[in-house]
């Protein structure tokens, strides 16, 4: 029963640990996407602000025309700019880009 018990918590240790995001790299994104995300961070420095963190689910990746190839879409919801208040603001407009 102790080997079960112990069996059973280190599985759900390693299935939390698996279930973790893995942190947000553009690079792992076409240029187009990339640009999109740039502009992010110029329009935080353009407001006085520092680094932009993006949420790990920003950039999804899908086929949403049918025709087998990689479509994108950014969701800015959860970027965040260090020291720029109305950098979410602007955000908040332009939430979705799609390609």
């Amino acid at each position: 029963m102790l080997v079960i018990a112990a069996a059973l918590a280190a599985g759900s240790a390693l299935a939390e640990e698996a279930a973790k995001p893995l942190p947000f790299d553009p690079g792992n994104y076409p240029p187009a996407v990339r640009m999109a995300l740039g502009s992010a961070n110029e329009e935080c420095a353009r407001q006085g602000g520092g680094a932009v963190t993006f949420a790990p689910d920003t950039v999804r990746k899908l086929d949403l025309t049918g025709d087998s190839l990689d479509d994108y879409i950014a969701d800015f919801r959860d970027t965040k700019a260090q020291d720029a208040r109305l950098f979410i603001a602007a955000a908040a407009a332009a939430v979705w880009k799609f390609w």
